[in-house]
């Protein structure tokens, strides 16, 4: 009992911190403004800089509003560039924990990510990032030697021990030709279906939604809306985690307590989790220990 009095005070401790820093006596700079800041004095100092480029299949600049899987939104354009201005491996550190996984996709395509972010890339829990690990030209051989030993996907572990295996342009499911349009990048709708009801079933989509870049639309049927051809399966809208490391489930819990425990103290739940986690290096698990 003693333990999780502690427990549970240290927990109090680190929201007080978290709220206090983010009162309005100090002064904090968002991320992504710190971001676009750094674009600016790059575009005023590169005659180079070309803010239109493609990685992949996928446009970095949106199209329009949708909800597809790994879209870029516009904030996150720009970020190769900074990529490939950063000078230390330390430097990579807030994108490779970045808490929305396309932030952490356009890192690993990056031909300027260090071989030691690449290498927590690869165990990751989404497909397409750890596809993407494997592709850049950065990642070393003890970086195969762990796909060898511990990929589950059974094409992209043969992947890394066989450089004629083709991973450019390739569903992460099943290594066949992305086929268009790919907004689901994967090979078929039958595909894309199989790869919504894994990640619901393993807890990496949610079937409430958190708004934003943090829900996307995918596919809810194994056949074209209809039973036309080229006409695309019907939709559904699930959650993705807003937190780095924690699951949607585990984000949802997690909101709950802070909004029963703390009521109205709160305005911003989420962002006081995402600063446990970025600020405090909290897990869920530890999260729990303290409730």
């Amino acid at each position: 009992m003693k333990k999780e009095t502690t427990a549970r005070r240290s927990l109090s401790v680190l929201i007080d911190e978290i709220l206090e820093t983010a009162s309005p006596g100090h002064d904090e700079l968002d991320p992504v403004l710190e971001l676009m800041a750094t674009v600016d004095q790059l575009r005023n100092t590169s005659f180079a800089f070309m803010p239109t480029m493609t990685i992949g299949t996928t446009r970095l600049r949106r199209q329009g509003p949708t909800r597809d899987p790994f879209e870029i939104f516009d904030t996150w354009v720009d970020l190769p560039h900074l990529f490939e201005h950063l000078d230390h491996p330390e430097d990579f550190a807030p994108w490779a924990r970045y808490h929305h996984p396309t932030v952490r996709l356009m890192l690993a395509r990056s031909p300027h990510c260090p071989p030691e972010w690449l290498a927590k890339l690869a165990q990751e829990p989404w497909e397409e990032i750890r596809l993407a690990v494997l592709a850049n030209q950065q990642t070393t051989q003890e970086i195969r030697h762990y796909f060898a030993e511990n990929e589950p996907l059974e094409w992209l572990k043969e992947a890394a021990t066989d450089p004629t295996i083709p991973l450019q342009g390739r569903c992460a499911l099943d290594g066949r030709k992305i086929k268009r349009p790919d907004r689901f990048l994967t090979c078929s709708i039958a595909c894309s279906y199989q790869q919504a009801n894994q990640r619901l079933e393993s807890g990496l989509y949610w079937a409430a939604c958190f708004g934003g870049e943090f829900t996307w639309e995918v596919s809810a049927s194994k056949k074209a809306s209809g039973g036309i051809p080229g006409t695309g399966p019907k939709w559904r809208l699930v959650g993705i985690s807003p937190v780095y490391g924690w699951l949607p489930k585990e984000v949802s819990e997690a909101m709950d307590f802070l909004n029963d425990k703390y009521e109205t103290h709160i305005a911003d739940p989420i962002g006081t989790l995402q600063k446990l986690v970025t600020e405090k290096s909290l897990s869920y698990s530890e999260f729990c220990a303290s409730l």
